[in-house]
Formats: C-alpha cells, sequence, structure tokens
C-alpha cells in the first residue's frame, strides 16, 4: 500500500489529469480493512494521499443547489452551495 500511495502522490503532483489517478485511488480505498489499512505507517501515507486526491480533484469544494423542506414546505433553497464554507445567517 505504501509504494502504490506513494506512486499516486507522484502522479498528482506531475499530471493529476493522467488516466491512472482514478483506478489507484479507487484501489487504495477498496484495499482497506475496515477503517485502516494493514499498518499505522500505511494509513498514515493512504490518508495523506487521498487528500491530496480531494484537493487536486476539485471534490472538496463541490458547488451544491439545495431545498430544505419541512412538512413538504420550502423553508430554504440555495444555489451555489459552496461544501466547507458556513455563511452567517441574516439578522
Amino acid at each position: 500500500m505504501e509504494a502504490t500511495a506513494f506512486a499516486l502522490r507522484a502522479m498528482l503532483a506531475i499530471d493529476p489529469q493522467n488516466k491512472l489517478v482514478e483506478p489507484v485511488s479507487n484501489s487504495l480505498i477498496k484495499n482497506r480493512r475496515g477503517a485502516q489499512w494493514s499498518n499505522t505507517r500505511d494509513t498514515a501515507i493512504v490518508v495523506l494521499t487521498m487528500n491530496d486526491y480531494l484537493r487536486v480533484s476539485g471534490e472538496l469544494a463541490p458547488d451544491l443547489d439545495y431545498e430544505v423542506l419541512v412538512n413538504g414546505h420550502s423553508i430554504r433553497t440555495q444555489t451555489g452551495f459552496r461544501c466547507g464554507r458556513v455563511q452567517p445567517r441574516a439578522s
């Protein structure tokens, strides 16, 4: 796992659009045992690598549209919401 994770980190730094990025990242995820990989070292490097993957892929900041319904009535709708960015409520 460690070698695969380091190879993927290098690929993300050099050529993030490479066609192997997605299958290799999927392989890393599928080879975990429960919530971890084979040992602490593998777990640490895979977590760091997946962080790099999420940052490069843009999956950490998608634009979302949502609507909140309560008893069938819309109480809030927002378009272009960016995850991870809390917007203060107007008073």
